[in-house]
């Protein structure tokens, strides 16, 4: 059961983390939002990773891990906002969020072996994200210039995410949870303070970085559910996290008015049908 309160926390924390960054990044531009959300993950994950104290486990392996962890997500990330400044919020989130399918079939090809009914339920979990990601268009090939782009950047966010997932599960089982989120922090900000020394400036006003900033603090809540989850199960919590995606469309309908064609509406309801397959699989 911990692999699936695990996965539905991740999905819940970071679809509403999507929703922030996507205003933000059309405000502020993605190098602007990411720059805050890695400022406000940092001040939320250090005291947390401090207060565990320095892991016994933090040996070479681990350690490689969480670098892994936190190179794949801040590149997903960065690639991710990108994106969202020209595509459809809802497409390009159930996109990324194949990032599950993929964390998951790295954990198996590692050899980790799921049970059959959850292995049954991986089936229409991708389906239903495929649906909700083709949105209006009948096909991505029908899909308008300007966000064929967006989509690109939305594939090489899920490749990212995926490793990301796949190695931040691999650490959680040899650091405590804390420390999980904060390398991706660790690698942003000195990125950040790299840039800054060289006369960049991607900070822009706090007032105007304020959605960026509450991103970043979701971002991570749902990394800490996730590496709860994964010690138990890194296929599962992965999958059951990416309903994020079916989560991040009906919000962006609620909030940037972005319509749910009926294809996408009964891909929601195929992804909810492959999560409670592939929890009562975890069960």
């Amino acid at each position: 059961m911990t692999p699936l309160l695990g996965g539905i926390g991740a999905a819940l924390a970071w679809a509403s983390a999507t929703l922030f960054a996507a205003s933000s990044s059309r405000r502020i531009g993605g190098v602007s939002t990411l720059a805050w959300v890695m400022v406000s993950g940092f001040i939320v994950a250090a005291p947390i990773a401090a207060a565990t104290g320095w892991p016994e486990g933090l040996d070479g392996p681990a350690a490689g891990w969480l670098a892994l962890a936190g190179a794949g997500n801040v590149g997903g990330l960065a690639l991710l906002y990108a994106g969202m400044r020209t595509g459809q919020i809802g497409v390009l989130a159930s996109i990324a969020s194949t990032e599950g399918a993929i964390a998951a079939l790295f954990a198996i090809a590692d050899g980790e072996r799921p049970a059959t009914l959850t292995m049954i339920g991986f089936v229409p979990l991708v389906a239903g994200v495929v649906m909700v990601a083709l949105g209006p268009e009948a096909s991505l090939r029908t899909t308008v210039p300007g966000r064929r782009g967006a989509i690109a950047f939305a594939v090489g966010a899920a490749t990212f995410f995926g490793l990301s997932l796949f190695a931040a599960g691999q650490a959680s089982a040899s650091v405590p949870i804390g420390w999980v989120a904060l390398p991706a922090r660790v690698v942003g900000v000195a990125v950040l303070v790299g840039a800054l020394v060289a006369g960049a400036r991607p900070l822009v006003a706090p007032r105007l970085g304020r959605l960026a900033f509450v991103a970043g603090i979701f971002e991570v809540l749902g990394i800490l559910s996730f590496a709860w989850g994964a010690r138990e199960g890194i296929a599962i919590t992965s999958v059951v996290s990416s309903q994020f995606a079916a989560l991040t469309a009906l919000g962006a309908f609620l909030v940037f008015s972005e319509r749910l064609v009926r294809r996408q509406v009964v891909g929601v309801g195929i992804v909810a049908i492959g999560v409670a397959l592939v929890a009562l699989g975890g069960a």
